[in-house]
């Protein structure tokens, strides 16, 4: 979800000797604001307000850069189904787990019942070692880059 900070315009010109009045609004789309998105943005506000808008402007909003829990949470758990590693909701599966070993600080996905483990992502820090786990899942397609991470 992609979120943008919208200018737009009220018709208020039949009731009153302004033409107008200006809102601001944060609007909310799954990916890139289309023409579609613009169109039903004016035709929620004109309802709204009873009155004609119309938008001005809009700008996405970017957040601060992901801290280390950001990466943490968007790491997924993983189960293998039918010999192939997939992504799942279940408890009992590969969890990521950090810690320090050997001086490094590492990701690795532990099996909650057998210990075992299937991938091991190193780093530095805490951090660097979650955002590689992070980017590592990425570029492997287990999951979508919902952090804008570059």
């Amino acid at each position: 979800m992609r979120k943008y900070l919208v200018n737009y315009r009220v018709d208020i010109s039949e009731t009153s000797t302004i033409p107008y009045l200006e809102y601001t609004a944060i609007y909310e789309v799954k990916s890139m604001m289309t023409q579609e998105d613009v169109e039903a943005f004016e035709e929620a506000k004109t309802k709204e307000h009873g009155k004609t808008a119309t938008m001005v402007s809009f700008c996405e909003l970017k957040y601060s850069t992901p801290t280390l829990e950001d990466y943490i949470i968007a790491l997924p758990y993983f189960t293998f189904k039918n010999g192939k590693l997939e992504t799942t909701d279940n408890d009992w599966a590969y969890i990521p787990t950090l810690y320090k070993f050997e001086g490094m600080w590492a990701i690795d996905w532990i099996d909650a019942e057998e210990s075992d483990s299937i991938e091991v992502i190193k780093g530095v820090t805490p951090f660097e070692a979650a955002k590689n786990a992070y980017n590592w899942c990425v570029e492997e397609g287990y999951i979508k880059d919902t952090l804008n991470n570059k």
